[in-house]
């Protein structure tokens, strides 16, 4: 059986300026490779549809993987479904917006394919 996916473009992830996250975004623009992920995070005290944004990055030969932020909950309701039921839900692309000054903060917005 095919698999449709379908796209949707320009999330936002929540919570980028909790803790040293926008540390974290910032090491993000200067690897030397990297890569997102979702997890989904059932047990999250906030919410069991919570779906974790997780970056996979190297700088000089050194790997980490650390959290920036999590879907928004009007987002990660749905795709929390389907990823529970095991259907298809990855980033195919971000981007890294803003700035990192006193008025202004790094961001994240996503664009995800997700099984139809």
């Amino acid at each position: 059986m095919k698999k449709i996916f379908g796209k949707i473009t320009n999330i936002p992830v929540s919570g980028i300026s909790f803790k040293n996250r926008q540390q974290k975004l910032y090491n993000v623009m200067k690897a030397d490779s990297c890569y997102l992920t979702l997890r989904r995070e059932p047990n999250n005290p906030y919410s069991q549809d919570a779906i974790q944004v997780l970056v996979h990055s190297t700088t000089n030969g050194k790997t980490s993987v650390f959290c920036i932020g999590y879907i928004p909950k009007n987002k990660a309701s749905w795709m929390a479904r389907k990823m529970d039921a095991n259907k298809i839900c990855r980033i195919s692309e971000y981007k890294i917006v803003g700035k990192n000054t006193s008025d202004q903060h790094y961001g994240c917005r996503l664009t995800i394919i997700h099984e139809i």
